[in-house]
């Protein structure tokens, strides 16, 4: 009776293992740790759009809305980066555990903070590293994630990077 049990269970056992592990569901995005030199620190997530996929035929989301990054209130919300001293013409690495698919950034001097209607200038983003700027500015990181049948979205995150004062 066992051989016969242990026959009619093989083709699922085999079954089973070919279907392969369950796909990574991430029920929300990813957190972005801005790193310049040894410095290091976890940006403040915004506006996201987000869904995933429940495993049983159906999906969650959720949209939050959030501060401009100038806006006055988020000033002390902000985390801020200090890059190491010396540096000319310092550069941060945009790193997450999960990378988007495509990543913009903007950003706007820091003497603007207040001002939600100041134009923000376009930083090129190259292997997720950014030039920052020599004095103090606002930084405001898109990033999309598209996994069409497990989850995906948008997020926005926000720095502050300069000397220190």
């Amino acid at each position: 009776m066992k051989r016969y049990l242990c026959l009619a269970l093989l083709p699922l056992a085999l079954l089973v293992g070919c279907a392969g592990p369950a796909p990574e569901v991430l029920t929300e995005p990813p957190a972005l740790t801005v790193r310049c030199g040894e410095t290091a620190g976890e940006a403040l997530r915004g506006t996201t759009s987000w869904y995933y996929d429940n495993g049983d035929g159906t999906q969650s989301g959720f949209e939050a809305d959030s501060l401009h990054p100038m806006d006055e209130a988020a000033r002390d919300l902000t985390p801020r980066l200090i890059p190491p001293d010396g540096s000319e013409a310092p550069a941060a690495s945009l790193e997450w555990d999960t990378p988007p698919d495509t990543v913009t950034v903007r950003r706007w001097s820091d003497t603007l903070w207040g001002d939600t209607g100041a134009p923000a200038e376009e930083v090129a983003v190259e292997d997720g590293i950014i030039a920052l700027s020599e004095g103090g500015c606002v930084y405001e990181v898109a990033a999309l994630w598209s996994s069409p049948e497990h989850w995906g979205g948008t997020a926005s995150y926000s720095f502050h990077a300069g000397p220190a004062k």
